[in-house]
């Protein structure tokens, strides 16, 4: 979604925690699927990947919005939500390929 390279011009791809496949990606998503109510209440955020940076700036900062005692426990990035909408309440019952398939742009 958004091409990005370090100063020396070597691509950087957003792919999760460091050391993470697609694979792995993919399994996560499964568990998650799998078992909502183990899961479902880590999820405290989600956010757009146009908003990461405001998100890990408020983090840093110990500042924004949070739906738990103030503690931001898992933040998850939606690459379907546009710049326009910078967040959305956590679900996760539905997998991101059901919504692009809805029409959202991935």
């Amino acid at each position: 979604l958004h091409p990005a390279a370090t100063d020396h011009g070597k691509p950087l791809h957003l792919t999760g925690h460091r050391g993470t496949s697609r694979a792995h990606l993919e399994r996560a998503q499964d568990l998650l699927l799998r078992a909502p109510e183990r899961f479902a209440p880590l999820v405290t955020h989600v956010v757009s990947l146009a908003h990461l940076e405001d998100c890990l700036d408020s983090m840093a900062a110990g500042s924004g919005p949070s739906t738990l005692l103030g503690e931001y426990i898992k933040v998850a990035v939606d690459p379907t939500l546009g710049a326009a909408t910078p967040s959305r309440t956590p679900d996760t019952a539905t997998p991101l390929g059901a919504l692009s398939a809805a029409g959202a742009p991935c």
